[in-house]
């Protein structure tokens, strides 16, 4: 449903032009189909992914694309939260297995985990600052990633014909 609206660009493949469609294309609606009404916060439980939450939601696991069209989502890999096992498997892959728990910057201790701040030894030794590791800075990046919102059920048909239209 995502792409068959979409209208076609000629594309050159291998010295032939081929009709393909394009994928680079945004729509925006002009009166918000979603508002907070027709909206409800979700958050991702591990291993969901946008096909499950649609087929949970909606019945249709072809509906995973309201999904991305909600949150904004263009690239999956690197915007939807990693299940539990992935995240390890990306952690090791990025720092290296021995290196997961090294420092990965420095937080003041018990206060905003945002602001990050330089390493200091007698700060660390006295526990004004904390070391925040490689993978619980990943995990806390993913974690980040969690909640989304949905259409709400009862609104979902209505959202897919308006979606329709942008693209007539």
């Amino acid at each position: 449903m995502f792409f068959e609206k979409m209208p076609n660009m000629r594309y050159n493949i291998n010295g032939s032009s081929k009709a393909v469609k394009d994928i680079f294309l945004r729509a925006g609606f002009k009166s918000p189909p979603v508002s907070a009404y027709t909206l409800e916060a979700y958050y991702i439980e591990n291993g969901e992914t946008p096909d499950t939450i649609a087929s949970k939601f909606y019945d249709n696991p072809r509906h995973h694309w309201i999904i991305f069209i909600v949150n904004n989502i263009v690239n999956y890999y690197d915007e939807w939260p990693k299940s539990n096992q992935a995240l390890i498997d990306y952690v090791n892959k990025k720092y290296g297995a021995s290196n997961i728990n090294e420092s990965h910057h420095y937080v003041i201790t018990d206060s905003d985990p945002s602001i990050i701040v330089d390493f200091d030894a007698a700060k660390l030794a006295s526990n004004e600052i904390s070391a925040v590791s490689n993978f619980d800075y990943e995990a806390n990046v993913n974690a980040d990633k969690s909640q989304i919102f949905i259409v709400k059920p009862q609104y979902i048909n209505t959202f897919v014909k308006q979606y329709r239209s942008l693209f007539k």
